[in-house]
């Protein structure tokens, strides 16, 4: 969940100062909730995720995201 919330981060640009998905789990709650909300309210984002692979996860771990 973490590297998907990362790479929302990074697709609207919302918090530039967050370096890697190190750097967005220590980012504050706020920012987070920030990311989530643009998560939900764009979901087909998880499309573009899922495609672009940028944390070079499983095959088995993108068929658990894309459901």
């Amino acid at each position: 969940m973490w590297g998907l919330q990362y790479f929302v981060n990074q697709k609207h640009k919302m918090h530039p100062n967050i370096k890697g998905v190190k750097g967005y789990v220590e980012c504050s709650t706020e920012e987070k909730l920030e990311v989530r909300t643009a998560l939900y309210s764009d979901i087909k984002i998880i499309d573009s995720f899922i495609q672009e692979n940028p944390q070079k996860l499983s095959i088995e771990s993108l068929d658990i995201i894309s459901k």
